[in-house]
């Protein structure tokens, strides 16, 4: 999972998806930092981890693989110091991953690419307070995210191609299907029982 320059990864949110992202991550010898402000929160992504990480070792490891490269933040400007990815994992609500991530972007090194786990939302509206609109892009993955290997990737009006093509670089391609699919094609991946070759073919 991980690509040149990419060593350091900020998950805002640990619930299930963030929690998943972590195993994920760490797996693949990432470092990772960890902010929810829920209470109980780290309890649950220490614990989710440690239920995890059995299968995932009799799967087969990063030999850099490590748990003990988790780290908690206080808040996002402290979660978002220093790393090079940064990943939302809030609640599906619009107005609250609005002003999420134009949080991100006042902390966030310029270089920084930043993603939104939605399932569903548009990440031209989530673009619309961010400082650097152009880093922004959604990286929806399927859960279980540790063991799954897809994540539907979707630029918004201002997100640059390289910040893509970074995302997938990222998302390496032995470990991970990473298609981008336009904005206006979302539900292709939302829908996977439906039949939808036609659009399915638009999503490279």
């Amino acid at each position: 999972m991980n690509s040149e320059g990419i060593q350091r990864i900020a998950l805002i949110g640990g619930g299930v998806i963030g929690s998943g992202w972590a195993i994920r991550c760490l797996a693949h010898g990432l470092s990772v930092v960890v902010t929810d402000p829920a209470p109980g929160a780290q309890a649950f992504v220490r614990k989710t981890i440690d239920s995890a990480w059995p299968v995932l070792e009799q799967a087969g490891l990063d030999g850099q693989a490590d748990r003990n490269k988790l780290e908690f933040a206080a808040d996002i400007q402290e979660a978002v110091t220093g790393a090079q990815f940064v990943q939302e994992n809030v609640p599906e609500r619009e107005d609250l991953k609005i002003s999420v991530h134009e949080e991100i972007g006042r902390y966030a090194a310029d270089d920084a690419v930043v993603a939104s786990s939605s399932s569903g939302l548009l990440p031209s509206r989530l673009q619309s307070r961010c400082r650097r609109p152009e880093r922004l892009l959604i990286g929806h993955p399927f859960a279980p995210v540790y063991l799954l290997p897809l994540v539907e990737l979707v630029g918004g009006e201002q997100t640059s191609p390289e910040v893509i093509q970074n995302r997938r670089q990222v998302l390496s391609p032995d470990r991970y299907a990473a298609p981008a699919c336009p904005e206006r094609d979302r539900s292709v991946y939302r829908r996977p029982t439906e039949r939808n070759p036609s659009t399915a073919k638009r999503c490279t």
